[in-house]
């Protein structure tokens, strides 16, 4: 009797083990992308050429803005407390950032080491 009662914690906390792991790994690969390396980025940006990151962030200030070109938004990462500039082509739908505001940004490095936005989510 103690021995199925013990193989049966042993199997439900196999069972919870895997779940947390599981939730786990989906929360961290919802994007499918890779977290951005700031600083390295910082240092290098145009060695990062090609690569596709996730970024929370909030929005610090607006650089630059040219009618039906985009505009160049200063933003905070909020894990690495590290700014960086974002590139937003103007014709991004439902895209009106204002300084505070949080995002979940997934960004594209150019050839010239611009961070480019494909896709953000309000947080």
């Amino acid at each position: 009797m103690k021995k199925s009662v013990i193989m049966g914690l042993a199997a439900i906390f196999l069972i919870v083990s895997a779940f947390v792991v599981l939730v786990e790994i989906k929360r961290n690969s919802d994007s499918g992308l890779n977290d951005f390396p700031a600083q390295a980025y910082i240092e290098n940006p145009k060695s990062f050429a090609g690569n596709s990151y996730k970024l929370n962030v909030q929005i610090d200030s607006q650089l630059a803005y040219a009618e039906n070109v985009g505009r160049i938004l200063l933003v905070k990462m909020l894990e690495k407390n590290e700014n960086v500039p974002v590139f937003t082509l103007a014709n991004i739908k439902n895209f009106n950032p204002m300084a505070g505001q949080k995002y979940s940004f997934c960004v594209k490095v150019a050839d010239d080491g611009v961070l480019n936005l494909l896709s953000f989510e309000k947080l």
